[in-house]
């Protein structure tokens, strides 16, 4: 490769407990449209994930409202997947 590094995407951060979260606009608009609750994974534990739906992002976070109906700003960084899914699964 030359000794260059590989180019990650704009749309691809790399997630704090590593490999590729990939979090694109259409799909936190898909989400938000949708209504779907989503798990945001900021970290192996289960106990701290966020349960919610998206309301609102920008380039760097998202709104995720709970079902307390408090909401809670995270980073685009964290692993994002339907609720309804499996915890980690890739699909």
């Amino acid at each position: 490769m030359n000794g260059m590094k590989p180019m990650i995407p704009r749309s691809m951060s790399v997630s704090p407990y590593g490999g590729i979260a990939v979090i694109s606009e259409e799909q936190l608009d898909q989400f938000r449209v949708s209504g779907d609750r989503v798990r945001v994974m900021r970290d192996e534990m289960e106990v701290n994930d966020v349960v919610g739906i998206v309301v609102a992002w920008d380039d760097t976070t998202v709104v995720i409202r709970r079902a307390n109906r408090r909401v809670v700003k995270l980073s685009r960084n964290y692993r994002f997947e339907l609720a309804s899914s499996e915890r980690g699964s890739d699909g």
